[in-house]
């Protein structure tokens, strides 16, 4: 029995919209100011939800929920310092490039 050929569909190669923040063939990364302000802001919103919690865990007397108050306090203060260390970073990076 003879086999029919079958031609296979061409499907385009996928394209990515939007630039990349890493450059994969140099290996740098790219620091801009738009990136700095949207890091700046996320950390200023996390500090102060972080600040707000714990202040909620001082004021309630339940301790049910003042436990629960203290630990969402404490990982958005993680959240907080990472977002830190990254505006930090991105600092350094646009310092030591000029």
């Amino acid at each position: 029995m003879v086999k029919k050929r079958v031609k296979a569909s061409r499907k385009s190669p996928l394209r990515r919209s939007g630039r990349r923040s890493f450059d994969v063939e140099t290996g740098k990364v790219v620091s801009s100011p738009r990136k700095i302000k949207s890091i700046a802001i996320n950390l200023i919103v996390f500090a102060v939800l972080s600040l707000l919690l714990y202040i909620l865990s001082i004021i309630t007397t339940h301790p049910g929920l003042v436990n629960l108050f203290w630990i969402f306090s404490v990982m958005l203060m993680f959240v907080a310092l990472a977002f830190f260390i990254v505006l930090l970073v991105f600092i350094l990076l646009n310092y030591f490039r000029k």
